[in-house]
């Protein structure tokens, strides 16, 4: 993020301004991928599932699922440009296969965190911990918040997202079906909270067993938008980028019609952010093509979406990401974070 005074074409080199009357200030458009560093590294252990928080102070707070079993979860903090030492939060010690956790803020100084545990390895249920200090500690606010728990001799785990708007909590959980259904097997189930994360509704499931049209999808994400909204997006079963928008985290999926996004072969991932002005941005990952990023935005709250950049290279193959050719990012997060 840059701000100029005395703005002028020839110093200018962002793509979108916007001034105030007194001061003109300019973005470099986000694009698919400006850099990368890592958190945490090393090729022992499986880690997935991240999620990324910005704090009121300016620090990012990450956490994601580890282990071979993917069954701990670990945080780390980035202040002032460095990651901290990666943290193994222990409050419970009977995360799920799959843990999958997921970050959110509910109010100043509050965060929840939200990760599957498995009674006995046969059922699974969300449990939330909650933090009062930016992360470095969690207190357990329940031993589950779902209505129920899932079958793990039926379901596999997969991904997790929620977001917090106007007293309530939207949770997008995203679980394969193994009993082989004749419609879509990955289904996406809606849960709402309006106790601060204490206790979940079940407010819609995708039908496992639809198949005109099918239902449900891969890769949900979720974010709030000023007006205590939420929008919802989810890759349906043709493979297209399907988005809804919620007056209400208790307003249910099912019934509505998305817009759809068609950005190219085999997409795969979407993730989501909405900046202070209420600007949308969403990035996919294009399974073919040689595993390019494109990116959209939206300023009418979802409803339109006008790509905004995609990876320089073509068809250069996974290999771009890394020397091995089946190494390429997944499971990617992203928020929206505003440096001066």
């Amino acid at each position: 993020t840059r701000c100029l005074s005395d703005w002028s074409s020839d110093v200018c080199s962002s793509d979108l301004v916007w001034g105030d009357g007194t001061d003109t200030y300019g973005w470099d458009s986000p694009t698919v991928l400006t850099g990368l560093e890592n958190v945490v590294w090393s090729t022992s252990d499986n880690k997935a599932h991240p999620s990324i928080l910005p704090l009121t102070n300016g620090d990012l707070l990450t956490v994601w699922a580890q282990g071979t079993y993917e069954n701990e979860v670990w945080t780390s903090t980035r202040t002032a440009g460095v990651w901290s030492a990666p943290v193994q939060i222990t409050t419970s010690t009977s995360w799920s296969f799959g843990a999958s956790p997921c970050l959110l803020r509910v109010s100043d100084d509050r965060i929840l965190l939200l990760a599957w545990v498995s009674s006995a390895g046969s059922t699974a249920t969300l449990r939330v911990l909650s933090s009062s200090d930016s992360g470095a500690t969690w207190d357990l606010t329940g031993p589950g918040a779902l209505p129920e728990a899932v079958d793990l001799g039926t379901y596999t785990l997969y991904q997790t997202r929620a977001a917090y708007a106007a007293g309530q909590i939207l949770l997008l959980v995203w679980l394969l079906d193994g009993s082989t259904p004749p419609g879509e097997p990955n289904e996406i189930r809606q849960y709402a909270s309006s106790d601060g994360g204490c206790t979940f509704s079940l407010v819609w499931q995708s039908d496992t067993n639809a198949t005109s049209p099918f239902e449900g999808g891969t890769y949900p994400d979720v974010i709030s938008l000023l007006d205590g909204s939420f929008v919802v997006g989810f890759i349906n079963h043709d493979v297209n980028i399907t988005i809804y928008r919620l007056s209400s985290a208790f307003q249910s999926i099912g019934g509505l019609t998305p817009t759809t996004i068609n950005a190219g072969p085999t997409q795969n991932e979407i993730v989501m952010a909405c900046d202070e002005n209420g600007s949308l941005y969403l990035t996919t990952r294009l399974d073919g093509g040689g595993k390019q990023w494109i990116s959209y935005t939206s300023t009418d709250g979802g409803s339109t979406w006008v790509p905004m950049a995609r990876s320089g290279l073509l068809d250069v193959g996974s290999g771009f990401w890394w020397s091995s050719g089946n190494t390429y990012p997944q499971y990617l997060v992203s928020c929206w974070q505003r440096s001066e």
